[in-house]
Order: structure tokens, then sequence, then C-alpha cells
């Protein structure tokens, strides 16, 4: 055991100086790292990791479930659209041709034909039909 002092004058110290040995500690080799401390090192467990890598997973799976639905909606509407599209055309033509209807029904019209065909009215074959 050896103690140091390093000033003549502070002597008397002496006896409450503390051995070289005590003072200073035995150095670790840096390179040895205990279990402990590795554990400490790790950023998660690896259970969070489990839980974390499945919440990814399943946060990308919604993503792309959310997607798809949008996708399949977006055409979904379309294909709505081009079904009023074609309803309203059909509209169209149905009141065309019931306006033709009219037009070729009328009883001026009906006469001057029959007329030009050498037709006559029979009065007594008429009858009234309601709809």
């Amino acid at each position: 055991m050896s103690i140091f002092v390093l000033n003549p004058k502070h002597q008397h110290l002496k006896q409450h100086a503390m051995p070289v040995e005590k003072a200073v500690p035995q150095a670790k080799p840096l390179h040895a790292v205990t279990k402990k401390a590795q554990e400490r090192r790790r950023f998660f467990s690896q259970k969070e990791w489990i839980i974390l890598g499945s919440s990814f997973l399943f946060f990308i799976l919604a993503l792309m479930l959310l997607i798809s639905m949008k996708a399949s909606l977006a055409q979904e509407e379309y294909d709505m659209r081009q079904i009023e599209q074609q309803t309203l055309e059909v509209k169209s033509d149905k009141t065309h041709a019931e306006q033709e209807i009219n037009e070729l029904s009328n009883y001026d019209r009906v006469m001057k034909i029959a007329e030009e065909n050498g037709l006559t009215m029979n009065e007594d074959n008429i009858r009234n039909v309601k709809k």
C-alpha cells in the first residue's frame, strides 16, 4: 500500500490520506460490455418490435383497403352517371316518339290521307274509345 502526497508542507495530512489503490479505481476494459448494458442499449425489446411491426403492417393494409374502396366508389359513381345519361337519352327519345305519334295521328292529317286514297267517312262506324 502506498500513500501519495504531492507537497511536503502537507505532511500532516498523511494520516488522512487514502491509499492509491483506493483513490484510483481499476479501469475496466472498454470492449467488455455487460449483458445488462447491452439490454439497456437496445432501442426496443423483442415484444415491442413485434407489436410495432404488426401495427405497421395493419396500418399499411388498412391504407390499401381504403385506397381500394375509394377507387371502387369512384368507379361505381362513374357507372351511375353513365346509366343516368342513358336514362335521359331514352326519355328524350320517348318524348320525341310521343310527339311524332301525336303529329301523325292528327285528325286533319288522317282525313287528308283518307281522301287522297278515295276513302269516305261513314259516321255510323265511328265509336268513341276512352283510354
